[in-house]
């Protein structure tokens, strides 16, 4: 084991999240250094000054596509061929504060925040329109399945919801399942 910290070149010591992306590059997202980038031996720094719309990373994706999406308590950031796009509740986030970013097996990149869902698609994102209250709240993270599940923790619960019914905002009655204490689970918080 190799440990990495701020004398080594880590932004900071106090790291949030940690992705290693295709071609070995490992990045680390921090509380409120940015993110370190560590590739060929050496670490790079991003940051506010640099591009991120935040200093703090709560989450850190790869997409098939080779983009870098950091999720932060300002918005979300893509990072691609060397240039910075943000996305904020002005571009269809439902909060800027991102908890998780997640992508799915068919490819869709589903984004976590502190008021409900969003995806992402070519050029933008969107937020997921339901009336499932339970997806209004903060979303900590996500998983699926080969059922054609899509499995979230909410702070105080954990669904499963049919993937593409809720990808397309055509969820009904029962393509929603919550799980709590009686199922098994083994507390909730709020």
């Amino acid at each position: 084991a190799e440990r990495f910290t701020e004398r080594q070149g880590l932004t900071q010591n106090n790291v949030f999240a940690i992705h290693r992306s295709h071609d070995g590059a490992v990045w680390a997202g921090t509380l409120s250094g940015g993110a370190s980038l560590f590739k060929g031996g050496r670490f790079a720094t991003y940051n506010t000054s640099n591009g991120l719309p935040s200093n703090t990373v709560a989450s850190i994706l790869e997409a098939s596509d080779g983009t870098m999406w950091f999720g932060t308590p300002n918005g979300l950031a893509a990072f691609s061929r060397g240039g910075w796009r943000t996305y904020a509740t002005g571009d269809g986030l439902p909060s800027n504060d991102i908890n998780v970013l997640f992508q799915d097996r068919m490819g869709v990149i589903w984004v976590g925040t502190a008021k409900g869902i969003a995806i992402v698609e070519p050029g933008r994102v969107r937020p997921v329109r339901t009336a499932a209250a339970g997806l209004y709240g903060s979303i900590l993270g996500f998983a699926d399945d080969r059922g054609g599940s899509l499995w979230i923790n909410a702070v105080d619960r954990v669904l499963r919801v049919d993937r593409a019914a809720l990808l397309h905002d055509r969820l009904q009655h029962g393509d929603v399942r919550e799980y709590g204490v009686a199922d098994g689970l083994l507390g909730v918080e709020s």
